[in-house]
């Protein structure tokens, strides 16, 4: 007889490590009904109370992994909620900054911008820039383009650098600089 009883749990358990929880209780129901006609009534009182013994506490643990599992799914669609509103509304303002910027750009093109003085843009500068700024630069070129800086290429600096300090002499000319 405990043989039998140890059959039956050793079979449960391994339908239980292979199957699963809801199949479990499948074969246990199906196990108990075909032994109810198969054994004697104290047997089957036996049978009862191991099978309660032994995976009550079990289907107590399941139901509790169950709600846990369940209460897990709520916070999740709730949170993919929140996240879902949250990117209807991102993707609402990319949309209006899109449009913001469409705008933004039309506008520029359509504006024409002041031409650049020659002289001026071929050195670098701005027309409005301050004379402090203009004679600062100046400086600067002839310290970066003088041709003992080049040896190598001392004619095409000797160029370079008759060329900016002639647009220097004019911009100084220009705005009555005193070289």
């Amino acid at each position: 007889m405990f043989a039998l009883v140890g059959t039956v749990l050793a079979a449960a358990e391994y339908v239980l490590e292979t199957v699963g929880a809801v199949r479990l209780r499948l074969v246990l129901v199906v196990g108990v009904s075909l032994s109810m006609g198969l054994l004697p009534p104290w047997a089957n009182l036996m049978l009862a109370w191991v099978l309660v013994l032994r995976y009550l506490p079990l289907a107590v643990r399941w139901r509790g992994l169950w709600r846990e599992e369940r209460w897990s799914h709520r916070a999740a669609r709730t949170a993919a909620a929140e996240l879902t509103d949250d990117l209807v509304w991102a993707r609402g303002r990319i949309a209006d900054l899109e449009r913001q910027l469409a705008r933004a750009g039309d506008v520029a093109t359509s504006r024409p911008g002041p031409v650049p003085d020659p002289l001026y843009h071929s050195l670098g500068l701005h027309p409005g820039s301050p004379d402090w700024l203009v004679i600062a630069a100046r400086r600067a070129f002839r310290v970066r383009l003088h041709p003992d800086r080049h040896p190598r290429h001392r004619q095409q600096a000797h160029e370079r650098f008759t060329l900016a300090e002639a647009r220097f002499t004019e911009i100084y000319a220009r705005r009555g600089i005193e070289a």
